[in-house]
């Protein structure tokens, strides 16, 4: 399958996603209200989920970056400090 058609197939099940998430039935009883495989729905929904993370991920350590550099040019001693205090960031989910 080729990139576009991968593309449509992922819009296609975000708005599924979202339109299951909007609902007020549990995801089983509208999976099989509106003939979805919940499997199918599972996969999608932390396929979705796994790429937001992976973005703030990369806007985090964007930011961090950027701090570090600022921090370097006002006070290079303070640098190495604020390079080993951040070894781990703990994402709050979606």
């Amino acid at each position: 399958m080729d990139k576009a058609a991968l593309a449509v197939r992922a819009d296609q099940w975000r708005q599924i996603v979202d339109e299951c998430n909007r609902s007020s039935l549990c995801k089983t009883e509208w999976c099989r209200k509106n003939s979805i495989r919940f499997r199918s729905l599972m996969y999608w929904q932390k396929k979705f989920r796994d790429q937001a993370l992976l973005i703030r991920a990369f806007v985090l350590l964007a930011w961090y970056q950027l701090l570090i550099r600022q921090t370097m040019s006002v006070t290079p001693a303070l640098s190495t400090a604020v390079i080993t205090s951040v070894s781990f960031i703990a994402f709050p989910p979606p």
